[in-house]
């Protein structure tokens, strides 16, 4: 085989390795994706387990305003991945009052190996909209709890207070 033949092979075969490691499209529908602000969707009464949960590990949480920042870490590195936070289980009646969410995640069947850590937001705006109808305050305070609903009675992965 030709040297020019064997560069045109090895070009080809570049390409199509990055190619398989690149995902050009945006998230999964109904997902958003790390560079997006997405928002938490109000499913109360809908059965969790029907959203993906593939892996990831909630190392911070924070509040700036009405903006819930995680920053997550999971594998991945060759699909782009999509998150949803979904508000699932109803309000949890406490002093302050609680609601578990579920942080949904599609890697899209990535198996690559590098390390993710992205930093994802979400506006709360429905959550405390619903809040109000339900409880007709004009200020509130809700304890978020990141929890698992293949356990939801266990402990929560997480716990944030967020006061309006």
């Amino acid at each position: 085989m030709s040297a020019k033949r064997k560069a045109g092979l090895a070009a080809a075969l570049i390409t199509g390795m990055l190619a398989a490691c690149s995902d050009p499209a945006g998230p999964p529908a109904g997902y958003t994706g790390p560079d997006e602000v997405g928002r938490v969707v109000m499913s109360f009464g809908v059965d969790p387990l029907r959203f993906r949960r593939d892996a990831w590990a909630l190392d911070s949480a924070r509040i700036d305003g009405d903006t819930l920042r995680l920053r997550v870490t999971h594998g991945g590195g060759c699909a782009r991945h999509g998150y949803a936070l979904i508000a699932w289980n109803g309000w949890l009646e406490s002093n302050p009052v609680q609601v578990g969410l579920l942080l949904a995640h599609d890697a899209r069947g990535d198996a690559c190996r590098a390390l993710l850590s992205p930093e994802l937001r979400f506006d709360l705006e429905p959550l405390r909209a619903a809040w109000l109808a339900d409880y007709h305050g004009e200020h509130g305070t809700l304890v978020l709890r990141f929890s698992d609903p293949v356990n939801p009675a266990g402990p929560p992965l997480g716990t944030l207070t967020w006061s309006f």
